[in-house]
């Protein structure tokens, strides 16, 4: 393991670290200002929504998702992969662009390209080219999907 890389596989049997100690290790890359919170409910890893008691923006955190290492989703596995994720998919590419348009706009445009408009932004990410090939295959085949669900 190299200096970057940042281990969260755990068992979910026998975790080694809580979801909110996993947590701190995402804060510790996240400099997007926004902060984190733990949400397991949502479908994806990450999500920016402002629905919760204070109706602060923050970036939604899927631990179970994120801790699970036998899962058909890609789980963060270094430095990279986590700052690709929160600064290039939920920061720069959904965040910057619901700032741009504001609620209203933003909501009205179709989720899939929501999702492809990230994703774009994520792999423009100077991060994208250092993450792992695990990672990339998650991304480009979640990028795939959201096409399919856009026509």
């Amino acid at each position: 393991m190299d200096e970057n890389s940042v281990s969260l596989h755990f068992s979910v049997s026998e975790r080694m670290m809580s979801q909110e100690s996993a947590l701190k290790v995402y804060e510790y890359y996240n400099n997007s200002g926004l902060p984190l919170d733990i949400d397991n409910t949502i479908t994806g890893n990450f999500e920016i929504s402002n629905e919760n008691e204070d109706n602060q923006i923050k970036i939604k955190v899927n631990m179970d998702k994120n801790m699970t290492p036998d899962s058909n989703n890609f789980t963060l596995e270094n430095y990279f992969d986590i700052t690709n994720a929160v600064m290039g998919h939920e920061f720069r590419g959904h965040y910057k662009r619901y700032m741009e348009l504001g609620p209203y706009e933003y909501d009205r445009i179709p989720s899939s390209l929501r999702e492809i408009y990230a994703i774009n932004a994520q792999i423009k990410d100077p991060s994208w080219i250092f993450t792992t090939p695990k990672y990339r295959n998650g991304v480009l085949g979640y990028y795939k999907q959201q096409l399919k669900k856009s026509k």
